[in-house]
């Protein structure tokens, strides 16, 4: 039995059109649906209708429209951290630059970039190494504007009401908050260090293995009971949050790692990320940078993998082009700016970016990368965050985004995706999404997606909005690989379109109201999950207007 099914309603509201049915709204009352550990690695790809699971019906569409078609190659570009190209998934799927000469030391077809076989690092050093942590943007931003408002004059409020003092103070406060957090961060990571071997010992004690599970509950009274104190106390509660978090000595000792590079690096406001790279950061015009090695640092840096097996496995049509432009902190807008211009003038049509920022020194260069990217036909697809927050609200607004000072809309290639799960229920929403009527166009699966990665059995399951994007980045090429005569902003709107909305009320909780509750098709501009089965039939008959209209 795939899966649980303990009571629903469903009304259905779609139409048909030569070569299927399109559903287009869910009206649902639920229960829990559940699926078992085998379906669960591909749920993602189901269909509401056959399989009870609200996916992306993207095996039907394989089956009932794609069966025996050939579509165009088509390369998606995959702005990110390193990505293992030699992955066995991945190995024949990355871009080639056919123009280029393999390690001849030459920049062979002009583009500015020598030897980019398979892409560029916009964050590697001259030497050959990468960058494994970077600054987070709020740090760049105090240090490039603590001389101008802590001067004498901005302490006589000469600045206090212009954007950029408001925008200092607010990353003032975030900096702060963060200090705070990165403090308790470490100070844990080094209990659990402490603690661990002789947790594991305590667990076989009792349970005959440390590898056993027990019920939470349980370690949670053992570690709670009064009569203990010291260090068996201690043991007890490091026993808890190990079990409760899954956590190995390996990704303990990273956590422990990442917790004192947020000191040394992110944090650090003397720390200047760009000394190794070598470029001037606050110069767009300074390109000749970085390096030819888009597979630095995987043990580190797995988050390109994870999300170039998603797309790559929407189409065999699809070629992966890897722009490593992140490391452990935040982009540079720099090199968000200067590859999106790579990807767009190297071949890539769809262009995926699964990350965001709550600031930006220099969004200006982002944005006109973007309309340089539309100008050229070419989709850009980011997404939404995972804090749980309605993007509309002001103090909630992150970046990359698509609108202008006045909020008014200023592209037509761009997409911002949230993140939904396979419970169709008041959890369709992951939990930790980022939502916005205005500011997110639609949602897609991000919860336990099954993919490639670089730990040492090569996958496992990520959740979030930076998985839910290359869904969409999979479906807009899919799409266009069928389709090629639809242009970017026609295909965004194929995709919004031929979602399925789902009226259903969803956990939307906030400080003042943690029982708040929201319409899911009020979380998002299109208030839908995108599915490839109606997108494919939708763009079939765009496609074949537009030839018509053409005769």
């Amino acid at each position: 039995m795939m899966r649980k099914m303990h009571f629903f309603l469903i009304i259905l509201f779609g139409y048909s059109c030569s070569s299927g049915k399109y559903i287009s709204r869910i009206s649902s009352s639920f229960k829990k649906n559940t699926i078992d550990s085998i379906s669960k690695n591909s749920w993602w790809k189901n269909d509401l209708i056959q399989d009870t699971i609200p996916g992306i019906s993207l095996d039907k569409a394989d089956a009932q429209i794609l069966k025996g078609k050939k579509g165009d190659d088509l390369i998606v570009a995959v702005l990110d951290t390193s990505t293992d190209i030699e992955h066995p998934e991945l190995r024949s799927r990355i871009w080639l630059n056919l123009e280029e000469i393999t390690n001849n030391g030459k920049d062979d077809d002009k583009n500015g970039y020598i030897d980019d076989i398979n892409g560029w690092n916009f964050v590697g050093f001259h030497n050959g190494k990468s960058s494994e942590y970077l600054n987070y943007e709020y740090t760049r931003i105090l240090r490039e504007y603590d001389s101008v408002f802590l001067s004498q004059d901005s302490l006589k409020n000469r600045h206090i009401k212009t954007l950029h003092y408001q925008e200092y103070l607010r990353a003032q406060n975030k900096y702060n908050d963060r200090n705070v957090y990165a403090v308790r961060h470490k100070k844990v990571s080094e209990f659990l260090l402490k603690y661990f071997d002789k947790a594991q010992l305590k667990l076989t004690e009792l349970y005959a293995s440390a590898s056993s599970n027990p019920p939470l509950v349980e370690l949670e009274n053992l570690y709670k009971k009064e009569e203990l104190n010291g260090e068996l106390k201690s043991i007890y509660y490091a026993m808890y949050l190990i079990k409760r978090h899954s956590f190995t000595k390996a990704s303990l000792q990273n956590r422990y790692q990442n917790s004192s590079a947020r000191f040394d690096i992110m944090l650090n406001k003397e720390y200047n990320d760009r000394a190794m790279i070598g470029d001037k950061p606050n110069d767009i015009t300074d390109k000749k940078y970085g390096n030819n090695i888009v597979n630095a640092n995987l043990g580190l840096l797995y988050h390109g993998t994870r999300v170039s097996g998603i797309i790559a496995r929407i189409s065999n049509s699809i070629e992966i082009m890897p722009l490593s432009i992140s490391a452990i902190g935040d982009e540079h807008d720099k090199d968000i700016a200067l590859a999106i211009r790579y990807a767009a003038d190297n071949g890539a049509k769809i262009i995926n970016m699964s990350s965001s920022k709550e600031f930006s020194l220099h969004q200006d260069w982002v944005q006109d990368a973007i309309r340089y990217a539309e100008q050229k036909d070419v989709l850009f697809i980011t997404s939404a965050g995972n804090d749980g927050n309605d993007l509309d609200l002001p103090e909630n607004f992150n970046y990359p985004n698509d609108t202008d000072i006045e909020d008014a809309e200023i592209v037509s290639n761009f997409i911002k995706v949230g993140a939904s799960g396979y419970e169709l229920n008041e959890n369709i929403k992951r939990s930790n999404s980022n939502y916005g009527k205005r500011e997110v166009d639609l949602f897609a699966p991000g919860t336990d997606i099954y993919t490639t990665s670089t730990n040492d059995v090569g996958y496992e399951m990520a959740s979030g909005t930076s998985f839910a994007t290359p869904i969409v980045s999979g479906i807009a090429a899919l799409v266009r690989s069928y389709y090629p005569n639809l242009t970017a902003p026609e295909v965004k709107q194929i995709l919004m379109d031929s979602g399925v909305e789902y009226d259903i009320m969803v956990k939307a909780p906030t400080e003042e109201d943690p029982e708040r509750m929201l319409p899911f098709n009020q979380l998002s501009k299109s208030g839908k999950i995108v599915n490839a089965y109606n997108a494919l039939l939708m763009a079939e008959k765009v496609s074949k207007a537009k030839k018509r209209k053409k005769k």
